[in-house]
């Protein structure tokens, strides 16, 4: 089934599939940590929404270059390199440690030696991904539903972007705090950043937070409050 660009979202119906989303997500998202240069403010770990789900940045494998995608119309992880491979596996609601199984056996085939085992970042229960054996719920008709969400307030936030002349980020989902996020700078510096998000270093916090910054968020399950230094907006999610 194909949604239209607002569908209707019920975080209370779809609660353990987007725990769920998010969790694997996590899993993606250590790939780029290990295996590319760090981007200032960690532009580079999030994922970019695109027509078939969320995909990473390209990521540099020995002489080739990579990129993962979470394919939300097929309930499917798909891996592509530069020299052709081409190899996915189905999401089935499996739990996180297989599926972190299911990941790296599809990494070793294409020949990435990145080790992606971990830990969730920015979540309170921050159980590491082999030992996290729970079962999972997945249901591709929400997942369809929540991509064609995250399209609809992507085209806000880059239609947000062209209009601004100074440093603007992507817009970009953060797969710790699972967020769709914006951000436009002032280019003056900020006061060092408390800190203290859950599960991760402060010194990404920072880093992240250098600069004067008014962001705009979106979040499946409303807002969730952030102590950055600027402005953090939040456009509208299931509650």
């Amino acid at each position: 089934m194909t949604y239209g660009r607002w569908p209707e979202l019920d975080y209370a119906a779809d609660k353990a599939v987007i725990e769920s989303f998010h969790a694997y997500a996590q899993v993606i998202g250590k790939l780029p940590t290990r295996a590319q240069p760090w981007l200032n403010h960690g532009w580079h770990v999030a994922l970019q929404v695109v027509p078939r789900g969320l995909r990473t940045y390209p990521v540099i494998t020995g002489e080739r270059e990579a990129e993962v995608l979470i394919d939300c119309l097929a309930s499917e992880v798909l891996v592509e390199t530069s020299d052709g491979f081409r190899d996915s596996f189905s999401i089935s609601g499996q739990s996180v440690a297989d599926f972190l199984d299911e990941f790296e056996g599809l990494l070793a085939r294409a020949g990435i030696a990145t080790d992606v085992a971990g830990a969730p970042n920015e979540v309170e229960d921050a159980v590491p991904f082999a030992e996290d054996t729970r079962e999972r719920v997945w249901d591709s008709d929400a997942v369809r539903r929540l991509h064609a969400a995250l399209r609809s307030v992507d085209r806000v936030f880059e239609h947000f972007r062209i209009g601004f002349v100074g440093k603007s980020s992507p817009s970009h989902l953060f797969w710790g705090s699972f967020d769709l996020a914006i951000t436009r700078f002032s280019g003056r510096e900020a006061p060092v950043h408390p800190g203290g998000f859950p599960n991760l270093p402060d010194d990404v916090t920072r880093e992240a937070y250098s600069h004067e910054v008014a962001s705009a968020g979106f979040w499946f399950a409303g807002w969730r409050r952030r102590r950055s230094h600027g402005l953090r907006l939040l456009l509208p999610g299931s509650r």
